[in-house]
């Protein structure tokens, strides 16, 4: 085959995807004996669709050497290096490329794709905007490529400018709705999440993730009966091992207080995903609810062995643990929540109760006023200060907090009740008896028993 038959077979080869027949062409010219720019690019092309990278850089360097100042060698040189990490060395070559054609759009996105991979995101915003300007703009791909650099640089309402520009585009994906959804639900917009989901489902209307997205914002928009609507048509034998599946069942369910059902789609769940965390959590408070405390301990147990800097399974052990009256091992727990940074108001409360059984009232006071400080509206941590205050034979400061929480709860049956015995104990019998009777009409179980015992 003379030469130039055999390099149009080549380049016909090469524009046919038949990359292997095509390096072998382009190989015996060069055995041949033809040095040309386009032969030693071509070959590179070709080795380099083949994922043969070191010797696709080995002929677009000897391309490059016989004229310099073409710029797709350096180009497609850069493409190289890119695919191997060198990502310093593909920027130079970009560099290169661009120096000799200032107006090559694809140079300056493969660089900004670079300078991304680096971490350079403000580089990379940069030449997106120059491809912008030497091409017809974004497809909706570069656009969500391009928002990745706008979120990396803390410009998250940039980032879903272009997100939401990329939906408008022709060919926009249901992966880029769902990732909008996730990123309003993060961001806790819970009305734009729903949004998005419903559109999404306009478009997709039988998709079965869009649904299951769709409930997931039901839940969190403390909706579960919708929720269900969404799921309870689903095919459970089409999602047999999508853990989220079972996961967002078993917490609409949790949400009905359909407690049975939830732990066995829970566990179901957990089945498919053994080490997911939340799934472990999950279900270790649905058995709280449920009153199974023992096993809402061996759940929490497994959180722990999983992640031991997660402060809600801490929590959640102290609160088993108190319920079972374990109260030295609730304390304990409650000492590693707040190592692990937990700071909630419930932690304290349960953690003031239980120091209240182990007699340690001194550090129950501090307990509830840490939950005081943290919400001031709650009645329960009054109460638990008035105890406080109570068992250390302290009856004035005991009825000034428990003043508080009436002011806050008028029929708290509790503390009108816990309020008698401050005042008994002040020698004040018959406000102690207004306190009981009133205690008695809200139906405290022991209200009746001290009236029949100090009334005159």
């Amino acid at each position: 085959m003379n030469t130039d038959v055999l390099l149009k077979t080549a380049h016909r080869l090469l524009e046919l995807g038949d990359f292997e027949r095509a390096e072998s062409a382009y190989t015996q010219l060069v055995l041949k004996g033809i040095e040309k720019l386009e032969v030693f690019n071509n070959r590179g092309s070709a080795r380099f669709a083949l994922g043969k990278y070191e010797r696709a850089i080995r002929d677009y360097s000897k391309a490059i050497q016989l004229d310099p100042r073409i710029d797709y060698p350096h180009f497609n040189r850069a493409n190289c290096k890119f695919e191997m990490g060198d990502l310093a060395g593909a920027i130079r070559d970009y560099e290169r490329a661009l120096q000799f054609n200032p107006g090559h759009p694809s140079s300056y996105l493969n660089r900004a794709l670079t300078y991304q991979k680096k971490g350079e995101h403000r580089k990379a915003l940069s030449d997106f905007q120059s491809f912008k300007d030497h091409s017809d703009g974004f497809s909706s791909t570069l656009l969500e490529m391009r928002s990745e650099s706008f979120f990396a640089l803390g410009r998250e309402e940039e980032g879903i400018k272009d997100l939401y520009q990329a939906l408008d585009h022709e060919g926009a994906g249901k992966s880029l709705f769902i990732k909008l959804v996730d990123l309003h639900l993060e961001r806790g917009e819970l009305k734009e999440a729903l949004s998005l989901s419903k559109r999404a489902l306009n478009v997709y209307s039988e998709d079965q993730e869009l649904k299951l997205k769709r409930a997931e914002c039901f839940v969190r928009a403390d909706a579960p009966a919708l929720a269900w609507t969404d799921l309870d048509v689903l095919d459970d034998e089409k999602e047999e091992g999508n853990a989220a599946y079972f996961f967002l069942k078993g917490k609409i369910l949790e949400s009905l207080n359909r407690f049975t059902e939830a732990i066995d789609l829970l566990r179901k769940s957990i089945y498919i995903d053994p080490e997911n965390v939340e799934s472990w959590l999950v279900l270790a408070g649905v058995y709280f609810k449920a009153k199974d405390f023992q096993n809402c301990l061996d759940a929490v147990k497994r959180v722990q062995e999983l992640d031991r800097d997660f402060p809600e399974s801490y929590l959640l052990a102290a609160k088993a643990n108190y319920e079972l009256g374990k109260f030295y091992a609730a304390n304990a727990q409650w000492e590693l929540y707040e190592a692990r940074g937990g700071d909630i108001p419930e932690a304290y409360l349960f953690k003031g109760f239980a120091l209240i059984e182990r007699q340690n009232f001194d550090e129950a006071a501090r307990a509830f006023d840490k939950a005081i400080r943290l919400n001031p509206k709650n009645p329960d941590a009054y109460l638990g200060r008035g105890n406080a205050s109570l068992a250390n034979s302290q009856y004035e400061n005991a009825l000034k907090y428990y003043d508080q929480a009436l002011e806050i709860a008028p029929d708290f049956r509790s503390v009108h009740f816990n309020r008698g015995v401050a005042l008994k104990n002040l020698g004040k019998p018959q406000s102690a008896i207004k306190a009981w009777e009133r205690a008695a009409d809200l139906h405290h179980p022991k209200a009746e028993a001290y009236l029949r015992r100090y009334r005159k």
